[in-house]
């Protein structure tokens, strides 16, 4: 007697991501530089936040990195 198996399914790769994907993950630092960071934030007008700041912080290193 055979066994009947289903048809294999065709393995496929995961989708690349997406350059907006969002990664959640903690980032580890220092009251003192946190301190530093949002009084930096309290300096500019109207109200960013602390996660905004860092991001355009890292865009920023980012950025200058790639120039050289």
């Amino acid at each position: 007697m055979t066994s009947r198996l289903p048809p294999k399914l065709p393995v496929r790769s995961p989708p690349a991501p997406h350059p907006e994907d969002e990664v959640r993950f903690t980032l580890r630092a220092s009251h003192y530089l946190f301190t530093l960071i949002d009084q930096a934030r309290s300096r500019r007008p109207g109200k960013i936040s602390r996660n905004t700041w860092i991001l355009e912080a890292i865009t920023e290193k980012l950025k200058k990195e790639q120039q050289g």
